[in-house]
């Protein structure tokens, strides 16, 4: 088996090109590593404040939710009355403090994918929101304050450069080939 041979791909979604270099995974590596799972704690830490029927730092009592959760950022860093425009909200994804995406059951997930897709709809549906942004907030390494199961959403009144690529590229395949790039994408992935 020789060394893997680095290439240059057209990026299908962003339209430029990339290296692609498989070498750098047979690599040595003599840096840090940094575990990322956080000690199992209890089913419930009456000092979180994403746990149900917890006090968060504001005041506000969560209820007693048995699925996911969701309410607006009580520190949000979009409003809709500021020209950072838009819309912060936390979802939490099980009531179990110490779980994580990967310990939750496959319909528990199905719950949370619903949650979101839930959202995308609530929030596009606003006056002027153009993009939703979701992702998971897990781990000290990058500063997350809290380990409970959650995660962000954003709503925002633009679009980024990436996404709004990607959605042109992805429109543009479309037009000239009848299909879906995404979809072909997948599908060449999985031969």
């Amino acid at each position: 088996m020789g060394k893997p041979v680095s290439e240059k791909r057209m990026h299908p979604y962003l339209r430029e090109w990339v290296i692609f270099a498989p070498a750098t995974d047979v690599r040595p590596w003599n840096g840090a590593t940094v575990r990322s799972e956080e000690p199992i704690g209890p089913v419930f830490d009456p000092g979180c404040h994403l746990c149900p029927g917890a006090r968060r730092s504001t005041g506000v009592e969560n209820p007693p939710y048995s699925g996911t959760f969701v309410f607006d950022n009580d520190f949000a860093s979009l409003t809709l009355d500021s020209q950072a425009r838009g819309l912060c909200r936390v979802m939490c994804f099980d009531p179990r403090h110490n779980v994580t995406l990967a310990d939750m059951t496959p319909m528990e997930i199905e719950g949370v994918l619903r949650t979101f897709a839930d959202q995308i709809r609530e929030l596009t549906a606003i006056p002027g929101m153009e993009y939703v942004m979701i992702f998971e907030n897990k781990g000290k390494e990058i500063g997350v304050s809290n380990p409970h199961p959650h995660g962000q959403i954003y709503a925002t009144d633009f679009v980024p450069r990436i996404p709004w690529t990607m959605y042109e590229s992805a429109a543009a395949f479309k037009k000239d080939r009848g299909g879906c790039l995404f979809c072909d994408v997948l599908a060449g992935e999985l031969r």
